[in-house]
């Protein structure tokens, strides 16, 4: 990464993005049930109780699951945690605990603290140890957020390639660790570029004078998979 390329990717982590920003909704709405029949689930969604545990970890819902039922009994429940911002509305895949009584319990804690989480089951998605992509739906309306979902997917994809050393190290090849930074930056990007009002026609963030469909947003689904074929080729010739 160029001190350039560095200095974007630091000043990206310090905005407000949707990770932050978004919220997980206390009743459904038309975009959620969008989102729903992508997901194809066949159980409504639930309000359920966050009640973190003391050794539990953030972005580590499988292994606090399975610690609270070696304490406590129980079972785990996989779904998916819902979350809405101004722009987005996701999906991301998750587990939760499930009582002797049947309550299903978010024990994993997140950046910001929340009492109660949208979930919905869907216990035909299981953790195996292999990254489950998020899906998100655009409810801004302006295509740039697209291409966010699009990097972001990308992105996603690029983890599956990870190995889990321990519940918090997970290690990629170096090609997909690279082309996962490069993702970041790029999609940072264009978030900041679409949250100061920027449209595909503007001109691009990269300061080219050029609108950012003729720019950085030309051939973006091109370039994503040529990106991931040339990781998996990268991948594939070192394993041989």
């Amino acid at each position: 990464m160029t001190p350039e390329q560095r200095r974007q990717y630091d000043e990206i982590q310090k905005l407000p993005f949707h990770k932050k920003t978004a919220t997980s909704p206390k009743t459904t709405n038309n975009h959620i049930e969008k989102l729903l029949n992508q997901l194809n689930v066949e159980f409504d969604p639930e309000i359920i109780p966050v009640r973190v545990e003391p050794e539990a970890k953030t972005k580590s819902c499988y292994y606090n699951v399975e610690e609270k039922m070696k304490r406590d009994g129980g079972k785990i429940h996989y779904g998916w945690a819902i979350w809405q911002s101004q722009y987005l509305c996701e999906a991301e895949h998750h587990s939760v605990w499930e009582d002797n009584e049947g309550e299903l319990v978010c024990v994993t804690p997140r950046e910001q603290r929340y009492d109660k989480i949208m979930f919905v089951p869907d216990n035909n998605r299981v953790y195996k140890g292999v990254s489950i992509s998020n899906v998100a739906l655009n409810i801004s309306g302006n295509p740039l957020i697209d291409d966010f979902i699009k990097i972001r997917y990308a992105i996603c994809k690029l983890y599956e390639y990870g190995e889990r050393k321990d519940v918090e190290v997970v290690v990629l090849p170096k090609c997909a660790n690279d082309a996962i930074t490069e993702c970041d930056i790029t999609s940072g990007a264009i978030e900041v570029f679409y949250l100061l009002g920027n449209k595909p026609t503007s001109n691009c963030y990269c300061r080219s004078l050029k609108p950012y469909r003729q720019c950085h947003g030309k051939d973006i689904d091109k370039k994503l998979q040529y990106c991931l074929s040339k990781v998996k080729q990268t991948i594939e010739e070192h394993t041989r």
